[in-house]
């Protein structure tokens, strides 16, 4: 799992640094008012996937050049010692980004809110956690040499460290489970959870759903159908590659196939394709923790496709049906056919122009 500070919604992406197969789930961050909701999101995502892949790890990523309230910082690592639980702190990467550094006392500011920010983490997660600086230079021995590089030039650099930090941290370990999962294996209620009762979270009334794990929740319903209009534009096709659904790192329990795709293969083609809405978090895109291969130099996600208008909008974390690009043209003086190639062009081109990834 990787918790996000932009992200409104859990997010999957796929990622294979090595022979391994990982599934990464962004979950929301807690810069809200509504941290129930927030909370919420979260058990959701996990619900979805865990019978099909297993979680091995979960980052926390924080914007080194954002100076955020100690108290919020405070808040999130005591959330994720609630979830995870103890003996997890091996399983955890504290995560920083946007060293995007321009003069020489910026890095220092820099440096010293990284000391102050693993020194939280450690005091309350453990000392054995794991730290990564995206956009700084590693060697051969995944050593952090202390440089700010730049995305502009650097990308490619950039984003093998990632996928090298990845694998690193867990391509070989025994992963166990965060206390949150076993909680929720257990039937135990929400309420009752460690991080439930943390937030707050009542129990169901009589009108809520019964489920044990729903708290104060629905439950999730039965994935439904695809009913969006089709994409006469070009809309992306994902790849075996971006067929994925686990959380941060997570490595694939998919059933063996047999004659075609397996029961797991297929959810997590619909979970990708379907069910889920592709918020592309910032943190994700432009020098972030960018891991994704195709599109944009700037990090347009690698399953979906730079000419579809449609993956335009799912990428900026907007509705990609017809009739909301339909409205938005509106509004934006763009009056072609709805679904015609000239309506495509005008809102991809007009989207792109107004909101940069």
């Amino acid at each position: 799992m990787v918790f996000l500070k932009v992200t409104r919604r859990f997010q999957l992406d796929y990622l294979k640094p090595s022979d391994k197969r990982y599934y990464i789930m962004d979950t929301p961050g807690f810069d809200t008012d509504d941290e129930k909701a927030v909370f919420g999101e979260i058990i959701r995502g996990i619900n979805i996937i865990r019978p099909y892949a297993k979680i091995v790890g979960v980052m926390l990523v924080t914007r080194i050049n954002d100076n955020r309230s100690e108290a919020l910082d405070n808040k999130l690592i005591t959330f994720i010692d609630k979830l995870c639980g103890p003996m997890y702190e091996a399983q955890i990467t504290i995560v920083t980004n946007f060293w995007n550094v321009s003069e020489p006392e910026e890095e220092i500011v820099f440096d010293t809110r990284l000391r102050e920010h693993l020194g939280r983490c450690r005091g309350v997660l453990g000392k054995g956690l794991k730290q990564y600086q995206h956009g700084r230079r590693y060697n051969a021995h995944g050593e952090d040499l202390g440089q700010c590089l730049k995305w502009r030039g650097n990308s490619e650099e950039i984003r093998g460290y990632a996928k090298a930090m990845i694998d690193r941290h867990y391509g070989s370990i025994d992963p166990r489970d965060p206390r949150i999962v076993q909680e929720l294996s257990k039937n135990l209620p929400l309420h009752e959870t460690e991080a439930g009762v943390f937030f707050g979270v009542t129990p169901p009334t009589s009108s809520s759903s019964s489920s044990p794990a729903s708290g104060s929740f629905p439950r999730d319903e039965t994935p439904p159908t695809n009913n969006t209009e089709p994409e006469t534009e070009g809309g992306s096709k994902p790849s075996n590659s971006s067929r994925g659904a686990n959380t941060n790192h997570s490595q694939s329990h998919s059933p063996p196939e047999q004659n075609g795709p397996g029961i797991g293969e297929r959810v997590f083609k619909f979970l990708v394709t379907d069910l889920v809405v592709p918020i592309v978090s910032n943190y994700l895109t432009g020098g972030t923790l960018s891991i994704k291969r195709g599109g944009s130099a700037r990090g347009f996600p690698s399953h979906l496709n730079p000419l579809s208008s449609r993956d335009q909008f799912l990428a900026r974390g907007l509705p990609g049906d017809l009739g909301y690009r339909t409205k938005w043209a509106q509004a934006h003086n763009i009056f072609s056919n709805p679904g015609s190639k000239e309506f495509g062009d005008a809102v991809r081109e007009a989207i792109i122009r107004e909101h940069p990834l």
